[in-house]
């Protein structure tokens, strides 16, 4: 369904409306949707339509009970006209009439369920004549004044109802607007923010140009809803960001909005206790809470417009009567559901949060991924109260925030002495440690977990249930160790666990340790039988790795929930504290998925996976979107562009090492395609380490990279990985490499079309090449001409850009194919090009080899499926042509 960029609307909404006022057999129309969602903006594009003169008037809930009080800017120069219905119409009638000018006049009245009965019945009585015509804008007909809801539910008034903007609708509205399709996932983050209501649309998008102007539009979305999130520093239009009747309201109106949004839906009866009783009642008559209560408006966690909301509303004794208001128990007990909104709603009100409470939000935040929600929490609690907590929590964070810095190492040294005789204190304690094990040194040394658990005395350390040969062995695994890491872990696991600690605490511990074998032996071996990530025991970055493992593997991750045809991976046991985007671990399913495509050669679905991940900025999904970003990186360098390949940034160097790998083999893959062969060489030495270190997977991905950009040598290592490792990547990896080293040309050419019939792209493309440089030639005719296509193809989407091959030759050798393919004999291009014959057949030659072609008839063919010659004809420009 088209939409009009400048209105905002879908068209058939427009013309329908322009329909009902137009037609003679009616009085006017009547525009029927909710607060927010575009009446008023289709009430101007009709006015501006309609043909006459066009009025606008705007009824007020404070005056219903005056007569006329809609009207009285148009009486107020007859104030005598007030004296009856009679004096009234006229005077109306004629100012209309003296407005117009002869000719006709569309009166349009905003808010017009708060018209007073006198008002209604003479707007009626105008419509009488064609000279005037009506444009009532409501919530509801069935909330017009009697005279007019009988006009409308009798046809005298046509009706239009605009309902909020779907996903497909949104979608349209955003390509009008910013000339490019909105990947599936920012799309639905923004429908979730806006719930489609096109003043929220319109303030959301103005909000991202201003953010993060010119920019991909993923990057715009994410850069402006970063403001969204509890903690973070909101922009100037954010009240106006969100779903609410905001525009109808009185400023005292707007802070019981916020109340009743941040409290979740503060049931009326519960609010009447807490806030003033005309307030309220204008609040009610408003529908706010109609609106509120089903779930109709959405407003965002915004931290400091909600607090200086509530601020303006009450003081302290107020506030605090609010906050009991709306949980009449009390602070709910630490973990639970609402443990979250009560924490965020108590910081809004400035009541500090008891500390345990406190301590569990940061829990659930840092689990989360959501470190600004953790910060903002511990910013909310109490300070004098158990402070060693708080200084343990507001480390860890630090920790997880910066890795291994100054000013983490220094948070660690002064934290205070910690009594792990406190159960509560010995799980948080083995909570951070587990929480900081990948918190390395970059070139090398102790962990910051490892330092933590050194500084407790000896019983302590028995309490937390961790071990210091555990620790080890996960700091081996996260500085790439594998074969150290699986000995080591096998060890611990089989160890008899110290009585002393927690049997709890001490099951979290062995599983978190089998999760890294797991890795560890995934890297020797591939990662077939692994679980699926957990995403509260696999907190942070390590969720990723699995994930990354089933990449690599060539392995399918899980499949996900599906919501309008974008996978959803299963809900994290966290509340979010608010943040209305997905989830972390979506994003590193995304990213996953988008990897999938693009090695497989589907690059334009790839990107439109890897663009919202790219753009994501919160800490929790930085590892993932420098992933996902060189990996458009080399998404363009495989459509034959040559963009610029950057250096892996700080926060890779604090990565899990499979992360790290998966970084490197994106970044020498996207080199490599780009034409560097210095990076394929590099591909086969990082490849060739892996293998010596035992890292059996990860060596078989670098090794086939190489292989398939053309570098033979890669072959025998190749070969040497793939029988060491489990899974689909491997077991196509086994009979190429095999082929390679045998110089089997007709196996090679095998592969290749088995992998083109597959959807592997790239691999098809690889190969054909490599069997052409052994002199394969299939037997059957049909097969011989799809090698050449295969060969002679750029995987990118056909039609778009330049062929990589064709972009290989020279001006003047791509004018000489071009007119070979035609089939114009050597004199007859030297005549054209006024050249000797002798320097066309050194041409000719050139193209043939560069090519990969044989003869005339092979290279009119690949120019064909190239899209460079089509039948009869050519798209080369000709050069010097006497």
């Amino acid at each position: 369904m088209p939409t009009d960029g400048s209105t905002l609307l879908e068209r058939p909404v427009l013309d329908k409306a322009l329909g009902a006022l137009s037609d003679a057999r009616r009085r006017g129309l009547v525009v029927v949707g909710a607060p927010g969602v575009g009446t008023s903006t289709l009430a101007h594009q009709v006015l501006e339509r309609a043909a006459g003169v066009a009025l606008t008037l705007r009824a007020s809930a404070a005056s219903r009970d005056v007569p006329y009080a809609a009207l009285l800017p148009l009486l107020h120069e007859e104030p005598e006209a007030l004296q009856g219905p009679a004096h009234a119409l006229g005077a109306v009638a004629r100012r209309l009439h003296a407005l117009g000018a002869g000719q006709a006049v569309v009166l349009a009245v905003h808010a017009a369920q708060h018209l007073d009965s006198a008002s209604s019945l003479l707007l009626l009585a105008l419509t009488a004549e064609d000279a005037c015509r009506l444009v009532l804008l409501t919530d509801e007909v069935e909330h017009l004044p009697p005279d007019l809801r009988a006009a409308a539910l009798d046809g005298v008034l046509g009706v239009v109802r605009v309902r909020p903007l779907g996903r497909a609708a949104l979608g349209r509205l955003v390509e009008a607007r910013w000339g490019q399709v909105l990947p599936a996932r920012s799309l639905q983050t923004l429908h979730r923010v806006t719930r489609g209501h096109l003043r929220s649309v319109a303030a959301v998008l103005d909000m991202a140009d201003d953010a993060a102007p010119g920019a991909d539009p993923a990057v715009r979305l994410e850069t402006a809803l970063d403001s969204l999130v509890w903690g973070a520093r909101p922009l100037p239009a954010l009240l106006s960001a969100v779903p609410t009747a905001v525009a109808s309201l009185s400023l005292t109106e707007r802070s019981l909005l916020d109340a009743l949004a941040l409290s979740g839906g503060l049931a009326v009866g519960t609010l009447r206790r807490a806030v003033d009783q005309d307030a309220l009642d204008v609040l009610l008559r408003s529908g706010l809470v109609r609106l509120v209560e089903q779930d109709d408006t959405v407003v965002a966690p915004m931290d400091e417009v909600v607090a200086a909301a509530v601020r303006a509303q009450a003081g302290p004794t107020r506030r605090s009567r609010l906050l009991e208001a709306c949980y009449p128990d009390g602070p709910p007990a630490p973990g639970t559901a609402c443990g979250a909104g009560w924490t965020r709603w108590a910081a809004a009100c400035r009541v500090p949060v008891p500390v345990r409470l406190a301590a569990s939000a940061v829990v659930a935040a840092v689990e989360a991924g959501n470190l600004v929600a953790a910060r903002a929490t511990l910013a909310a609690a109490a300070p004098h109260e158990s402070p060693e907590v708080l200084s343990l929590l507001r480390a860890v964070v630090l920790a997880r925030e910066e890795g291994w810095t100054a000013a983490a190492l220094e948070a660690l040294v002064q934290l205070p002495a910690l009594d792990l005789a406190d159960a509560d204190l010995c799980h948080l304690v083995a909570w951070s440690l587990q929480q900081t094990l990948d918190v390395v040194p970059e070139g090398g040394g102790q962990s910051w977990a490892e330092h933590l658990f050194e500084s407790l005395t000896t019983g302590d350390r028995l309490r937390t249930g961790a071990t210091p040969h555990g620790l080890r062995a996960c700091r081996e695994l996260h500085q790439g160790r594998a074969l150290g890491a699986v000995a080591l872990l096998r060890e611990e696991l089989v160890r008899p666990a110290d009585g002393t600690a927690d049997p709890a605490l001490v099951a979290r511990w062995r599983r978190l340790l089998a999760a890294r074998l797991d890795v560890a032996a995934a890297l020797s071996g591939g990662a077939t039988g692994m679980t699926e990530p957990d995403p509260h025991h696999d907190a942070g970055d390590q969720y990723l790795v699995p994930l990354l493992l089933r990449f690599l593997t060539g392995e399918a991750v899980a499949a996900a929930t599906v919501e309008d045809g974008v996978p959803q991976p299963a809900p994290a046991p966290w509340p979010l504290l608010g943040d209305l985007r997905p989830a972390t671990a979506t994003y590193h399913h995304d990213l996953v998925v988008g990897l999938g495509l693009l090695v497989r050669g589907d690059v334009e679905a790839a990107r439109r996976w890897l663009r919202p991940v790219a753009a994501a900025q919160r800490p929790s999904e930085l590892l993932a979107s420098r992933l996902a970003s060189v990996a458009l990186v080399a998404a363009d360098a495989l459509e034959g562009t040559r963009p610029p390949v950057a250096e892996a940034e700080p926060v890779m160097a604090r990565a899990p090492w499979v992360v790290r790998r998966c970084w490197t083999l994106l970044h020498l893959w996207a080199r490599g395609a780009a034409g560097d062969t210095g990076a394929t060489e590099l591909l086969l030495d990082e490849g060739t380490a892996d293998l010596a270190a035992g890292r059996h997977l990860t060596a078989l991905r670098f090794l086939l990279a190489a292989l398939v950009l053309g570098r033979e040598g890669a072959a025998a290592p190749l070969l040497g990985a793939a029988r060491q490792v489990r899974g689909p990547v491997a077991a196509g990896a086994l009979p190429l490499a095999t082929a390679v080293r045998d110089g089997d040309g007709d196996a090679l050419a095998r592969i290749a079309l088995m992998a083109e019939d597959e959807g592997h792209r790239i691999l098809a493309l690889g190969v054909a090449r490599l069997a052409h440089v052994h002199h394969a030639v299939p037997a059957d005719v049909e097969h011989a001409r799809r090698m050449r296509s295969i060969r002679a193809r750029s995987v990118r989407v056909p039609g778009v850009g330049e062929p990589a091959r064709v972009r290989g030759l020279t001006p003047r050798e791509g004018e000489i194919a071009a007119l070979v393919a035609r089939g114009l004999p050597n004199a007859e291009v030297a005549r054209l090009l006024q050249l000797s014959v002798r320097t066309v057949e050194g041409h000719v030659s050139n193209v043939f080899a560069k090519l990969a072609v044989s003869t005339r008839g092979e290279l009119a063919d690949v120019l064909r499926t190239m899209g460079t010659v089509a039948e009869g004809g050519t798209q080369v420009a000709l050069r010097s042509i006497g």
